[in-house]
């Protein structure tokens, strides 16, 4: 069992070390941190090479998951002033962007499977951002830690013409 558990240490160890580094930013929660996201997400794809559409579809997920995230900060009566981590690296051929925030009620990952079981009925204004974010991600994961909000979208990469 320890040769087991050390050989499983060693491994993560490994693939740590060996995959890419995450690139991240800090900011405030707020809508004036589009600017800093949209200059981080285009350094991001440059990085990686990717077509315009990639970073326009990076971008245009991030800003919703924006959204998100402020319309649950205000839900929050104690929110105050929060700060934002975004961290993004690559995931196959696309994108992971993880979003760190304070606080807020609810869960998005939750929200989305909802809007999945009830069709194509017409949608109420706070689900737009839920809508778009759905058809733009491959997956969301929305996961709370006493008073942090991470939400982690995976996002394809273009398609490897020939």
């Amino acid at each position: 069992m320890t040769a087991g558990g050390l050989v499983a240490i060693l491994l993560t160890a490994l693939l740590e070390l060996t995959g890419s580094r995450p690139l991240r930013v800090e900011t405030t929660l707020n809508v004036e941190a589009l600017p800093t996201i949209r200059n981080f997400l285009d350094k991001f794809s440059i990085r990686r090479k990717w077509p315009m559409e990639m970073s326009d579809r990076l971008l245009q997920a991030a800003e919703e998951t924006l959204l998100l995230l402020l319309e649950q900060a205000k839900q929050d009566e104690d929110s105050g002033d929060r700060r934002l981590r975004l961290l993004a690296r690559k995931w196959g051929q696309g994108a992971e962007l993880e979003f760190i925030a304070a606080g807020g009620e609810g869960n998005i990952q939750d929200q989305i499977a909802v809007l999945a079981s009830h069709g194509t009925a017409e949608p109420r204004e706070h689900e737009l951002s839920l809508r778009i974010l759905r058809h733009l991600a491959t997956s969301v994961r929305h996961q709370k830690y006493h008073d942090a909000d991470i939400v982690t979208l995976h996002i394809e990469g273009p398609a490897r013409g020939g």
